[in-house]
């Protein structure tokens, strides 16, 4: 993957497009505004933050401003690079034009506030189920062992996949955003020279979420190992007494 920067002419004909393409959502109800950050949001998620906070007027006002202008979703923009991935987001989001079957589905998941609040990867809740489960998958495999029994593949394998399994809509819905934003970008007119930096961009900006990711995952087999040396621990002890 090349770490190239884009030259100045690829910025300048990344703006002209940009330029282009929020005129073209900004007609389908999506709102482009200023901000620190390059991000995707919705309305809905919006008014929950206001209902959440009404002693924030401002924040009220905005959310009545939105709903009279027939606003549905928000993009902030703050460079031009990743812009085109939010309109992927928002095409996904809504089932607009181009959108897969895929991508809609994953991203039904990804925005739902439960996914967010408790199964994304690094929060609490999904990481220390991760370790748990994994602990007990050890535990149990030097239980059998005992036992002269023979440890299920679902028991070995089974809270590895499941904890991998949680973070497929958020990596599906990344991956078709920015499939979706290069096809906008060259539908625009992008060239081949811009079209190869933006890909690489992309997948440079994808890898941290697939590292992301592997961090439950990982959480299992520190789990399991936990797990084993534990439950090892407890059976010399009864060797002893016996």
């Amino acid at each position: 993957m090349s770490d190239e920067p884009i030259s100045k002419d690829k910025i300048d004909q990344l703006k002209r497009i940009n330029k282009k393409l929020q005129e073209e959502v900004e007609k389908g109800g999506t709102k482009v505004v200023p901000g620190f950050t390059d991000s995707y949001i919705r309305l809905k998620e919006i008014k929950r933050e206001s209902l959440k906070h009404p002693e924030n007027l401002e924040l009220r006002d905005l959310v009545e401003a939105l709903e009279k202008e027939g606003v549905k979703d928000c993009i902030s923009k703050n460079t031009n690079s990743n812009f085109a991935h939010e309109v992927g987001h928002s095409r996904h989001t809504f089932g607009r034009e181009g959108a897969s079957k895929i991508g809609k589905a994953a991203h039904s998941i990804y925005l739902n506030p439960t996914y967010q609040k408790i199964a994304l990867p690094g929060k609490n809740a999904p990481s220390l189920a991760s370790l748990s489960a994994g602990f007990a998958s050890g535990y149990n495999s030097v239980k059998k062992e005992r036992k002269g029994e023979k440890e299920s593949k679902l028991s070995k394998y089974g809270p590895t996949v499941a904890a991998a399994a949680i973070s497929a809509p958020m990596i599906l819905s990344e991956a078709a955003a920015s499939k979706k934003g290069l096809q906008l970008l060259k539908e625009a007119g992008a060239d081949k020279k811009l079209l190869s930096q933006m890909r690489n961009q992309y997948l440079k900006t994808g890898g941290t979420y697939v590292t992301g990711s592997l961090i439950n995952p990982s959480l299992t087999l520190v789990g399991r190992g936990l797990g084993k040396a534990a439950a090892n621990k407890i059976e010399k002890s009864k060797d002893k007494e016996n």
